[in-house]
């Protein structure tokens, strides 16, 4: 038996659903490292200076700027995966200098928004509310800001607000109808002030099979691997698409540890294709 299926043989219940946060990610926790700092900064002043006027420019870094003074972030990397890619990650404890440490199932249930003209589509911001085990969360994630076009263009650091969405108010939350307007978390502001309070309407509905793996160095950094498999639904048609992809998130550690782990699984791992692409663009084609 491998490592991984060890662990995840022994994984609990509560296990699954500790990826639930009790409390809004904060400064200090491994999504919120200011990377890439100087790429942040040229890339927000236009629209900084933009906010003034309210011109075409993008508006996301004029959110990030006018309403809260310390956003939090996550760092991650993106890959297109085949199916011996997958089976590749299931079976490697240690790579890179980094060894498993938690292995986990998840099953989750992602419903997307948008107004009826796309507007969080053009200002590069998703608004989802996920159904796992133990409870619902709703996330708004804003405009990626990437790597320089080339070896490390599929690394990115975005702005990530997410918060527990309250039982009663989870259950109002349905496939064919608007985001109910009394939810009003955090997250939910946040989408309401790009799409000037109309309507959020569902445009697409996630299912997705994941294998978290924790993984951790000598020195403490820890980057969490998911793999997914994902059939996506576009809610506008019906249309239907499957795809594995694979995600590495640095939970402590920053760039730095992300950028060693990705380089080594890029050697290791065959069938690992660099991507920019979200889930919710490949579903909605």
């Amino acid at each position: 038996m491998s490592l991984l299926v060890a662990l995840l043989a022994t994984a609990t219940g509560a296990q699954s659903g500790a990826s639930l946060p009790g409390r809004r990610l904060q400064a200090g926790d491994g999504a919120s490292v200011a990377w890439p700092m100087i790429t942040g900064i040229q890339s927000c002043v236009s629209s900084i200076r933009a906010c003034r006027t309210r011109t075409a420019v993008s508006e996301t870094c004029c959110e990030r700027h006018m309403f809260d003074d310390n956003p939090p972030r996550e760092v991650e990397a993106k890959y297109n995966a085949d199916a011996a890619a997958r089976e590749a990650l299931l079976h490697l404890p240690t790579i890179g200098g980094f060894s498993l440490v938690r292995a986990a199932r998840k099953h989750q249930e992602d419903l997307y928004f948008d107004t009826a003209d796309a507007a969080l589509k053009r200002a590069g911001v998703t608004l989802r509310v996920r159904r796992v085990s133990g409870g619902a969360l709703m996330t708004y994630k804003a405009d990626a800001i990437h790597a320089p076009d080339g070896a490390e263009a599929h690394l990115a650091s975005r702005v990530e607000d997410e918060a527990i969405l309250e039982q009663g108010l989870a259950a109002r939350v349905q496939l064919d109808a608007p985001l109910p307007p009394e939810i009003d978390i955090s997250p939910a502001r946040r989408a309401r002030r790009i799409s000037a309070d109309r309507a959020l309407l569902p445009v697409a509905r996630l299912e997705n099979e994941r294998v978290t793996l924790d993984m951790r160095d000598e020195t403490g950094a820890e980057i969490e691997i998911a793999v997914d498999h994902v059939r996506g639904t576009r809610l506008s048609d019906g249309r239907h698409i499957e795809f594995d992809e694979v995600e590495l998130e640095s939970k402590s550690g920053g760039r730095e540890a992300l950028l060693r782990l990705a380089r080594a699984l890029e050697a290791q791992v065959p069938g690992l294709r660099p991507s920019r692409e979200t889930k919710l663009g490949r579903t909605l084609g």
